[in-house]
């Protein structure tokens, strides 16, 4: 709930690039724990990994940044449409 709150300045601060990176290690961490997590069963491991892979969740405010960039006005609504198909 906090994080699409802090991502814009996390975007300002450390830059575009930087921050499609970070959200990028945090999916991959937060699936490679909870597939740990499932070995062990653990529940606990499971319960975190999903928390680091929420925090990943917030990359669609980086794609939709990416895509205000790379597309004019006329073709930003498909441009939205597919991301989100």
């Amino acid at each position: 709930m906090i994080v699409p709150f802090i991502m814009p300045m996390t975007i300002d601060k450390i830059g575009i690039r930087n921050t499609t990176i970070f959200m990028a290690f945090f999916a991959v961490l937060g699936q490679y724990l909870f597939i740990i997590g499932l070995e062990h069963r653990s529940y606990n491991i499971c319960l975190i990994s999903r928390v680091i892979f929420g925090v990943s969740d917030s990359m669609t405010i980086v794609q939709q940044i990416l895509m205000c960039m790379w597309f004019s006005a006329e073709q930003l609504p498909i441009a939205f449409s597919m991301m989100l198909f």
